[in-house]
Parts: structure tokens; sequence; C-alpha cells
């Protein structure tokens, strides 16, 4: 057949999100984390099992569980979230942050670069920036124009 396996969802959470991904020879494995009340994956660890990440969570002082129950992400999450990701060399972890409702509001690369996403009153995406907290750089700003029907 003309068929052949390209990824395997291997577990999933209580709500149905996957939680790890692996390819047929285990080349590479990416593993989830979910948090906002498990609406939205706030990590993706490349080349992590679900196991190891449970395990730089503890490794860390967070409980797993509550984290993933929370409905805002506080700063302390964020940091205790970069500690999880020195905690684990040979991953590359991306992690998330959102809006909940609106949208993703920052993304923070492996190699720790933040884009930030910025939205208006209206709730819709106007500007993309990367840096850091003290230095951003815009890389698109979007602008809406109504139009006659």
């Amino acid at each position: 057949s003309g068929y052949y396996l390209n990824n395997s969802f291997d577990y999933y959470d209580l709500f149905g999100n996957v939680v790890q991904i692996s390819n047929p020879n285990n080349s590479l494995i990416k593993s989830y984390v979910w948090s906002y009340q498990y609406q939205y994956p706030v990590v993706e660890a490349i080349n992590c099992t679900r196991s190891q990440l449970e395990s730089a969570f503890t490794t860390n002082g967070v409980n797993l569980n509550d984290f993933e129950k929370r409905s805002l992400l506080s700063n302390e999450d964020i940091t205790n979230l970069l500690k999880i990701n020195s905690t684990l060399p040979s991953s590359l972890m991306k992690i998330y942050t959102y809006k909940p409702l609106i949208g993703a509001s920052t993304i923070t690369s492996p190699n720790g670069v933040i884009t930030f996403y910025d939205y208006d009153n209206l709730n819709r995406l106007y500007q993309i920036s990367y840096g850091n907290t003290t230095l951003k750089k815009n890389l698109k700003t979007l602008q809406y124009k109504l139009s006659n029907y």
C-alpha cells in the first residue's frame, strides 16, 4: 500500500489534548504542556518525552497538574518555565503565552528570543515584534481599513 506512518500521537490528557507525538523510529519526539485551564499549549518540547518533561517540572518544584489548571500565567510561571527549560539541555523548548479568547501574546524560541503579539482595542492583531522585555524590534505593523460594502 502507499500509506506509511508519519507521526504517532502517543499520549493525550484528560481533555483530549495531545501531550506527546513521536515518529515511527522515535528519532523526533515532541511533548506538550497545556495551561489556561487546559485550553492552550504553553510548552512545546522537542526531543523530550512527556515523562522527562513531568520530571523537570517536579525537579523545579512546579506541580504540573496545578500549572495546567491555571486560567492565566503569572511572571513567576514564566520564570519557572525558563528554569525548566534550562534543566532539559538536550531538548528545544518553545514557550507560549496567550490573551485568552484573543490570541498568542508571546512565543519564546529555544534560543530565548521572544516574539510579541500586540492587539488593538478591538482585539485585532496590530503589531508583531521580537527581542526581549527591555528591547523590542518591530517586525510588522498591520493596518485595518474599512471599506464600503
